[in-house]
This record gives C-alpha cells, sequence and structure tokens, in this order.
C-alpha cells in the first residue's frame, strides 16, 4: 500500500483493506478492524474498492505467494539475500523491502529511504547536494551499521517535526 504513496493515503488503504478483509474487533463503544490474513484477501476486485489503485494486482498476486514459512525462511537469511527474495515479489522495489525488512523481520540495519530520509540526509549530511537514494542508502548503513533502522527512525522524526 505505500508503493508511491503519502502516510494519509497509506493509513486510508489500510483501514480499508482491514475493514474490508479482517476482522471485527470491539473494545466497549470501539470498533476496529484487524489487518486481514493472507487467506482472507480473496477477491482482486474488493482490493481495489478499497481504493490501493495499481497497488490492488500487487497485493493479490503477494497474498498467493507469502505466508508464515516463507517469512520464517527469510528470517534465516542475510540482509541482503532476505532483500532479493523481497524484491521478487509484485511491486515491491528498495524501500518497500526495506521497510518488512526494517518493520516486520527485524533487520535493524535496513535503512529505508522516502522523501522524507532523503530530504533530511541530502540536508546533515550531503550539504544539501542532490543524491541518489542508493547513495544515501549506502551512507547510512555504513555510518550507523546494525543501528541504520533505528537512525532513520529518528532522523525520520527529527524532519518532520522540523
Amino acid at each position: 500500500c505505500s508503493s508511491a504513496s503519502n502516510i494519509p493515503k497509506i493509513r486510508k488503504n489500510i483501514n480499508n483493506l482491514a475493514k474490508n478483509f479482517g476482522k471485527k474487533i470491539k473494545l466497549g463503544s470501539y470498533i476496529s478492524y484487524s489487518f486481514p490474513l493472507k487467506n482472507e484477501i480473496k477477491s482482486l476486485c474488493k482490493i481495489k474498492s478499497c481504493g490501493c489503485g495499481f497497488r490492488s494486482n500487487y497485493i493479490f498476486e503477494t497474498a498467493r505467494i507469502v505466508d508464515e514459512k516463507w517469512l520464517k525462511k527469510l528470517k534465516k537469511l542475510s540482509y541482503e539475500k532476505a532483500k532479493k527474495e523481497l524484491m521478487k515479489l509484485p511491486g515491491v522495489g528498495e524501500k518497500i523491502a526495506d521497510c518488512v525488512l526494517l518493520f516486520s523481520l527485524g533487520f535493524r540495519e535496513a535503512f529505508p529511504v522516502d522523501v522524507w530520509i532523503k530530504r533530511v540526509m541530502e540536508e546533515l549530511y550531503f550539504n544539501g547536494r542532490k543524491t541518489s537514494e542508493k547513495k544515501i542508502r549506502e551512507f547510512a548503513m555504513k555510518k550507523f551499521g546494525n543501528n541504520a533502522g533505528y537512525a532513520q527512525q529518528f532522523l525520520y522524526h527529527y524532519r518532520r517535526n522540523k
């Protein structure tokens, strides 16, 4: 849901997917929905109705490929190999792969580069010069090592709240 998107749109897409495919959760008067399991995502038309646009096919196809066993296998691989496997999935590029590695699989060396990270890195480490996402990622991973993911979160927070 986050490919070529922004935070409000991503949040809306995730909430729509949960509401259309997940299970209803009630806590007193509060109602929410669980994020759907892969076997609950059965209808491409229904995914499209969630407002996911061109990502709908990616979500539908990926739900057919990814399972618990596949994810556990990824966790045992090196960062580089796990990233290559993720990037074989439909619609998954560098940023999405790094987000999954960092936020879902615990690869703390992953450094997802979005527009906010690109801006703050260029500002703080590249004297305001336009720099490729690849160069930024490589620089950050070398500079911050196994804590690159944590650094990414602090940098993101700093830039968003500046």
